[in-house]
């Protein structure tokens, strides 16, 4: 899906695209700033107020860590737009740049929550504006290989991103949770992170685990598979 940051920035002229040695493509309207990331943001939010629109693209750990003050206290982040490629688990072991709670911290500090699955969904949010900071999950650059004997849940089963494209095939009816709605307590959320929904039944990563490779995401996907068929055999 940096691919597709790429091409969005090359298709539309007034947006600007700002990174911290993270993003692997360049172009007159990709900016470097190398490690200076206590800047970014606010150099981001005063292109913005000149009229572009501008993506911030970085690590999780760099992103919220760094700038967590000034995403706290300044107000109006309209076409400020925040995009990180390495979310939950993408790394292993943890390294300081990352995070395994960057749900919580964002929903904390009042960010919008996308984890687009599509190009198309991607472009729909950068085409929209918005007043609260926008945090955008990018879908991984990996893919799984896994086939899995579809099954059929008694329980809702609730998942978002990556994780809802590649089990919607495997569990059926699988519910496309968009990050802010309520979520049915009666249900088994899947998400690839620390638990921070009160549901009956839920299925995450630990910090031990990762998903950069395809061995691990199809990993994470049969235990995942496994556990909504364990939860189902309880109603049989």
């Amino acid at each position: 899906m940096r691919y597709d940051l790429y091409q969005y920035i090359t298709e539309n002229e007034n947006t600007i695209l700002i990174h911290n040695e993270m993003f692997p493509y360049k172009h007159e309207r990709i900016l470097n700033f190398s490690i200076s990331e206590f800047s970014t943001l606010g150099v981001a939010k005063g292109l913005a107020l000149q009229g572009y629109k501008v993506i911030v693209f970085d690590t999780l750990g760099f992103l919220f860590f760094k700038n967590i003050y000034m995403l706290n206290e300044v107000s109006n982040w309209e076409n400020v737009y925040l995009c990180v490629g390495g979310c939950g688990f993408t790394y292993h072991p943890i390294p300081h740049h990352t995070l395994y709670n960057d749900l919580v911290i964002a929903n904390f500090l009042g960010c919008k929550l996308f984890s687009p699955i599509t190009k198309q969904e991607l472009y729909s949010i950068l085409n929209t504006k918005y007043t609260d900071p926008c945090y955008i999950r990018l879908f991984p650059e990996v893919q799984p290989y896994i086939k899995l004997k579809p099954i059929k849940s008694k329980v809702p089963v609730v998942a978002y991103g990556w994780i809802y494209e590649y089990l919607k095939q495997y569990v059926l009816p699988i519910i496309r949770w968009d990050l802010s709605s309520d979520i049915p307590y009666e249900s088994i959320l899947i998400e690839d992170h620390i638990r921070w929904k009160n549901t009956k039944y839920w299925f995450g990563i630990t910090k031990e685990q990762a998903i950069q490779s395809k061995e691990s995401m199809n990993t994470f996907l049969a235990k995942a598979w496994y556990y909504v068929y364990e939860i189902n055999k309880k109603f049989v």
